[in-house]
């Protein structure tokens, strides 16, 4: 049946001709829609840049510390980790992903142990992590994780698998351990991007589903619960082919997402969202917690 499968969606992309699996974006779902009445936040585009020197925008993470964002390219011998201005889409740094035939998604920092990212591979099924991404660990996801965050306790990773019907998140502590899987209601397609943010004094998490070819593109955001995360509303994107990497900058209180048109450019847009009772201040402490 695998194969079957397998035969049918190359078919796919040999027509299209792009290689989807490449990009971590098979999609065979119908899209995912917003419960009626769970449209409470609406969404500014503040800028929008392309970052020409480089093949793809997979995963986003921002680092405060510098106002720089991160992000994986996974394409043939573009396989590395970029550094950009958050501003302007301008290259600061780059890094090869050392392992062999590298398939990055989603990149989450680390920030109390420094610069310690956390990647995750959907070819290996396996989670590189540290500056040089010289040690790793199973990935609980295998190769169904895309968007990853982290904060100064757990890194979160999005489920992702092809043909969705629920969404899901897990956590774990940086060494992998500690995996707690939470369902994100409301969501029944393919996720793509997630972050976390601050609310109400706890921690809210945002994610995005691919949403392939649909003219139709959200951001879903959740607030924490003891049981786990409660739907508290979506904000309708701009329209774009594919979404994917999701980012949130405290400093600022702005999203980041990349997205792709339908010929398959890659770009990030900053995002005001209105609605959401963020509280900038208390980021720090709530990070530690959650």
């Amino acid at each position: 049946m695998r194969l079957v499968i397998l035969i049918l969606v190359l078919a796919v992309v040999s027509a299209l001709a792009v290689d989807y699996r490449s990009a971590g974006t098979l999609y065979t779902g119908t899209g995912s829609f917003p419960p009626p009445g769970t449209d409470d936040y609406t969404i500014s585009v503040v800028n929008t840049f392309e970052c020409s020197f480089t093949s793809s925008i997979l995963g986003l993470e921002f680092v405060e510390a510098d106002e720089h964002l991160i992000f994986m390219s996974n394409t043939v011998n573009d396989e590395r980790l970029w550094v950009v201005n958050a501003s302007n889409g301008s290259q600061v740094n780059s890094f090869p992903l050392p392992w062999d035939t590298p398939d990055p998604f989603g990149i989450g920092d680390y920030y109390p142990a420094g610069f310690q990212p956390h990647c995750n591979d959907y070819n290996d099924v396996l989670i590189w992590y540290t500056s040089d991404f010289n040690v790793w660990y199973d990935n609980h996801y295998d190769q169904y994780g895309r968007g990853m965050d982290g904060t100064g306790t757990y890194i979160y990773e999005a489920y992702g698998p092809v043909g969705a019907v629920v969404g899901a998140v897990c956590r774990f502590y940086p060494d992998g351990t500690g995996v707690h899987a939470l369902l994100l209601p409301g969501i029944t397609s393919q996720l793509s991007g997630l972050t976390t943010f601050p609310i109400s004094s706890t921690l809210g998490l945002a994610v995005t589903t691919y949403n392939s070819g649909l003219a139709d593109h959200y951001i879903w955001f959740y607030q924490y619960n003891r049981d786990g995360f409660d739907l508290i509303g979506t904000a309708q994107l701009p329209s774009c082919d594919m979404s994917l990497g999701l980012a949130y900058s405290s400093s600022r209180g702005t999203f980041f997402w990349s997205w792709t048109d339908v010929s398959y450019n890659f770009y990030v847009s900053e995002l005001s969202v209105t609605g959401l009772a963020m509280e900038q201040s208390t980021w720090g402490a709530i990070k530690t917690t959650f």
